[in-house]
């Protein structure tokens, strides 16, 4: 039977390759050790094969040769080989003969292993065998630098193998070695276990023997062309046994005689290696290949080795294999699992980490390389590229690395030819936003639909991927500068809805815009706000499109029917603020918004400028066209004082914090001011002369704006110091002005005012917001080749200069000494005069905290005294007490709740509701809203009796704090109803469930203060309510009991969990009270009958 016959080869096979050690003390005179091993290993083969009958057999009927008796030769590893390739060609006859019988079901119904599948013992015997004919007939037959030898791929020892001195029995041992492998994976059985272990043998053994270079011989065809088709030559069997033939031969063979056996065989060789490299798995292909080319970094890394390199002839046919391999369909998917397979495991055996990207990107800078040979040209190569990248990149089974790798070679793309990636590639996975956009050549269809929903989405979420895979600096976000306006429209539509969108959209812009230099990004948020600014990289929204939202939460591009109207506009205007806050508030770099609104400033001044010239444009232009200019004109300062006015409250703390900065803003600030012309803003003018050149007296002395850039900036407020110093009506402005003037031109040693000396303003360290870059130009040209590749027409760079107006004098300021003690006075609601009152008014006008504070103090004595003057005005002191709780200092705004709290209590009917209106207000901050609860709190505990009456509107007041979005102000509202609870007693009973049921639902809050502050509630309503409990709310108590004990015993919060039980102490003491009070003793006198009836 053909199972047992393998069985007895396999027996056979084990015994001429067992492990048998050397003997360390061989004697030198009795020869090679490793000969005499190999020698003792056959006559042990041969007593094997005479003491079985049917193994005989076996041999004598396919292998007669291998029963010829063993004799001592100088040529035993040559002899071992050629028993090691017998033995394999006749297990592969039987494996063969095996796979013709069918195999019958079991009784079970489980059909049997196949006759020609091998055990486990089985399969590693005959990888030892492998192993035999790969030492000894592959690598000592290898050029030097070729292949990777066993010793460096396996924990064994490397056989002590010595090549032989003949050219010819070189070659022949490599060619027969090598037929033998191609003719055994033609087995499934075998082929598994030869590509798994010695491909990379095999491949390296081809590669020589079809191309190592060979003395070409006069008259004789040296190769030409090789055909890949197999069928086109030999097979392989008859020509293993010619291999067979000569190398048993043992003459010498003549070199022109060897010279032409080597370029015969390597026409079948040819065919044999393309064969086997279109029909092998590729990723395994890749490896091998690569761990061909790493033999000498292999080898690199250990200590005291000298590492052989490859051959030049060796690393040319590698590149063209992996080329080769690349170009081929899905090639870029099967290079790269070759390449994780070759690059995971490292000399040592070691699992390389997956962060080690480096290895990565140098091979994606390989992959984006144009091929040296010349057989193929860039946009050749890019073509069979760039399909293949797009695919990883937009595959939705793409794991993070394969992503990034693909970003990667992208990116190396875009360096190497980046009109080419960009039209190729970039172009095909940003189609559905560019056709969104005014491109070049001919028109869109005039289709309704111009991106669906399903395409912008893919592509926004592709967009989002990027961005979030790359680093910071990467060229890639350079190449997604053209799409930035659209996804800007995209961001500004879906803004106030619950597009998923939305924050993928945004996320997105500001990534893109902090990875630009300051000016690029200020320029390109300027272009899509303003349609100014723009550069030759920016694309532009095609006008006749509109983003519209789709049915499964995206948004589609829809041609636009009709012109934007004055409330899309306005709403327009609205988004495009809340997206600018959005990508500032989500990029790392603080201060891009401050460089942003010093851009706006600029623009502002010049808007101004135009605004007070009096040419008002060309008088050619037609009415029409010039009422369109003055519309479109007036929208865009709209948007600029609407984006000024969001910026101004946002960047405030970040602007003072930052000196150069904050030098930028006074200049913009006094170029501003001098070009307004008099009229009635001269009082706001001249305070704001006065706060700048304030500002500047404090800058001047700065050590952070030493430097070159800094005193360049310093140097333009000169000329705007000489106009105010010369023209401005107060004597003290122009003093100041001249003052200022003469320190920067001094560097502050003198002319300094003397109240500013040596003061050094607390200005934290930072980088100036207006860094210009110094490859401005290379950025500029890459980003038209970006914008040329993806064929959307670009705006050209116009520099447009506006020159300012020639400043006026609009201040006419009052004849006052400080214009700040003048308007102090004015604002004080009685004339000068030493009264109580007045004397506190000025001290609430005051500049130091404390003199505030302790004025806030003061008023509310006042209050409380019931002082006629101060409740005459009883209006001004409210709005004074409303500024002073939004104060940041706890001094003065707790000093202001109370006297809030005393002008409340004067008039409760009158004040009370106002306070309830104010609390309800949105736009007020957090910290007010808190303060103004306070004052609630304050006023419910002095009304005592009368507290009933105003019930309603205290609790809808608190009840809708409750439901708030911070959960600070939760909280709060909680705590607050609570100790009004506590206070109404039986008022209670009626708004009893409402209540309950709002504590209840806070208590589950997931956050741990509104829940500590509802049980605290809780609390607090018991102990408010003591034995009155039970006359107010009977049926409440059994299951407010139960809610409190669950809520002890299921928490996991330590705070809930005492208050819980503190909760549960009022009630059982509310309980004792109740049922051990004393029962009242009293009469009751009925009269039955009245008199005279």
């Amino acid at each position: 039977m053909t199972t047992d016959d393998i069985k007895a080869v396999t027996s056979c096979v084990e015994t001429l390759i067992s492990k048998e050690a050397l003997l360390p003390n061989w004697p030198e005179q009795l020869g090679n050790p490793f000969d005499l091993l190999l020698l003792h290993k056959l006559r042990r083969f041969h007593e094997k094969i005479s003491s079985d009958q049917c193994l005989q057999k076996i041999v004598a009927k396919r292998a007669p040769h291998l029963l010829e008796p063993v004799t001592e030769s100088p040529h035993v590893q040559l002899l071992f080989l050629d028993h090691c390739i017998s033995l394999l060609v006749l297990l592969k006859a039987l494996l063969d003969e095996a796979s013709t019988r069918c195999a019958s079901t079991s009784a079970q119904g489980v059909p049997p292993l196949p006759p020609s599948s091998l055990g486990v013992l089985q399969q590693k015997t005959v990888q030892g065998l492998l192993q035999f004919v790969v030492a000894l007939g592959i690598y000592p037959n290898l050029l030097p630098g070729v292949g990777v030898p066993l010793g460096k791929r396996t924990e064994q020892d490397a056989l002590p193998c010595v090549a032989s001195p003949v050219p010819s029995r070189r070659h022949r041992g490599l060619v027969v070695s090598v037929r033998t492998l191609l003719a055994c994976a033609e087995n499934a059985a075998l082929r598994n276990l030869i590509y798994h272990r010695h491909l990379v043998d095999l491949l390296a053994a081809l590669l020589q023997l079809c191309y190592a270079p060979v003395r070409k011989i006069p008259g004789f065809d040296n190769g030409g062309e090789h055909d890949s088709d197999m069928s086109n030559h030999p097979s392989i069997s008859s020509q293993l046994d010619l291999s067979l033939k000569k190398f048993r031969d043992q003459q010498q063979v003549e070199d022109q005689a060897l010279i032409a056996e080597m370029l015969s065989d390597r026409k079948l060789f040819l065919a044999d290696l393309q064969f086997l490299l279109e029909n092998a798995y590729q990723p395994l292909v890749v490896r091998e290949v690569l761990l061909i080319l790493s033999r000498s970094s292999l080898q690199r890394n250990e200590v005291g080795s000298n590492p052989e390199r490859a051959p030049r002839w060796l690393k040319s046919v590698c590149g063209q294999l992996l080329t080769q391999c690349l170009l081929r369909k899905e090639g870029l998917s099967r290079v790269l699992c070759g390449v994780f397979d070759a690059c995971s495991v490292d000399s040592s055996g070691n699992i390389v980490s997956e962060k080690d990207w480096e290895k990565y990107d140098a091979f994606a800078t390989i992959v984006a390389r144009i091929p040296g040979s010349g057989k193929i040209s860039p946009e050749g190569y890019y073509e069979k590229l760039a399909p293949q990248v797009a695919e990883l990149l937009s595959g939705s089974s793409t794991d993070k690395v394969t992503f990034r790798v693909a970003c990667g070679i992208t990116g190396a793309m875009l360096e190497a030819r980046p009109c080419l990636t960009s039209r190729l590639l970039l172009r095909k996975l940003f189609q559905p936003l560019l056709n969104c956009m005014l491109q070049d050549g001919p028109l869109l269809d005039q289709t309704e639909v111009i991106a669906t929903e399903n395409e912008i989405g893919s592509c926004v979420e592709l967009v989002h991927k990027i961005v979030c895979n790359i680093d910071p600096g990467h060229i890639l976000l350079d190449a997604l500068v053209p799409i930035f306006p659209i996804l800007f429209e995209i961001a500004v539509f879906t803004e106030n809805t619950i597009s998923y969108l939305r924050s993928l959209s945004e996320e997105t812009l500001s990534v893109v815009y902090h990875s630009q230099p300051a000016d690029c990004a200020t320029s390109l948020l300027h272009w899509c706000l303003f349609g100014t600014e723009g550069k030759p990289s920016f694309g532009k929204v095609r006008p006749d499109v509109c983003i519209a939202l789709g049915s499964s939460g995206g948004v589609q591009a829809l041609r636009r029917s009709s012109l934007m109207g004055d409330e899309e506009w306005a709403a327009r205007t609205d988004q495009m603020g809340l997206v600018i806050a959005a990508i500032f508030e989500q990029g790392a770099s603080k201060d891009s918004a401050v460089t942003f609104f010093l851009s706006l400033l600029k623009k502002l001044t010049a808007a101004v400028a135009k605004l007070s010239s009096d040419e008002r444009g060309d008088a050619n232009i037609s009415p029409t066209l010039q009422s369109e200019l003055n519309s479109q004109e007036l929208r865009q300062n709209l948007v600029l004082l609407h984006l000024v006015g969001n910026l101004a409250q946002d960047i405030s703390e970040r602007l003072l914090e930052n000196a150069p900065s904050l030098l930028q803003f006074v200049v913009e600030t006094l170029n501003r001011v001098i070009i307004l012309k008099a009229g009635q803003e001269a009082t706001v003018v001249s305070e704001t002369t006065f706060f700048c050149l304030t500002l500047l007296g404090l800058l001047i002395p700065n050590e952070e704006l030493r430097t070159e850039r800094h005193r360049k900036l310093l140097q333009e407020c000169v000329p705007i110091l000489g106009t105010l110093g010369a023209s401005h009506s107060s004597v003290e402005m122009r003093n100041l002005a001249q003052q200022l003037q003469v320190a920067i031109a001094t560097q502050g040693v003198a002319g300094l005012p003397a109240d500013k000396r040596g003061q050094r303003p607390q200005c934290s360290s930072g980088s100036s917001s207006v860094n210009s870059s110094t490859d401005a130009r290379a950025n500029l040209a890459l980003g038209e080749k970006y914008a040329a590749g993806y064929g959307i027409q670009t705006t050209t760079a116009k520099v447009s200069r506006q020159e300012r107006a020639s400043p006026t004098l609009a201040n006419q300021a009052p004849q006052s000494t400080t214009i700040v003690e003048e308007e102090a006075r004015q604002r004080a609601p009685g004339g000068p005069g030493s009264s109580a009152f007045e004397q506190v008014w000025r001290e609430l006008h005051d500049g130091m905290v404390p003199i505030r504070g302790h004025a806030f103090i003061g008023l509310r004595r006042l209050l409380e005294e019931g002082d006629a003057e101060t409740l005459g005005h009883a209006d001004e002191v409210l709005e004074a007490c409303q500024a002073g709780i939004q104060e940041e200092d706890s001094y003065v705004y707790l000093s202001a709740i109370h006297a809030l709290a005393a002008l409340v209590e004067r008039d409760l009917d009158g004040r009370l509701p106002w306070l309830a209106e104010q609390v309800a207000l949105e736009h007020l901050s957090v910290e007010a809203r808190l303060n103004l609860g306070e004052v609630f709190l304050r006023v419910c505990k002095q009304l005592g009796d009368i507290a009933p009456k105003y019930r309603d509107l205290l609790v809808n007041c608190f009840l809708g704090a409750a439901k708030h979005s911070d959960p600070v102000v939760r909280s709060s509202a909680v705590s607050n109803l609570g100790e009004l609870c506590g206070k109404l007693g039986y008022s209670f009973g009626t708004i009893m469930q409402e209540i309950l049921a709002c504590l209840r639902g806070l208590i589950r809050d997931p956050v741990n203060h509104v829940g500590r502050a509802s049980v605290l509630a809780l609390s607090c309503i018991l102990k408010g309510m003591g034995p009155k409990l039970f006359q107010v709310m009977p049926h409440e108590v059994r299951d407010l009991y139960r809610d409190l004990k669950h809520i002890y015993q299921t928490t996991s919060d330590d705070v809930i969990r005492l208050q819980a039980q503190q909760a549960i102490d009022e009630l059982s003491a509310s309980t004792r009270e109740f049922l051990k009070a004393q029962p009242q003793l009293e009469k009751q006198i009925k009269i039955l009958d009245l008199p005279g009836q």
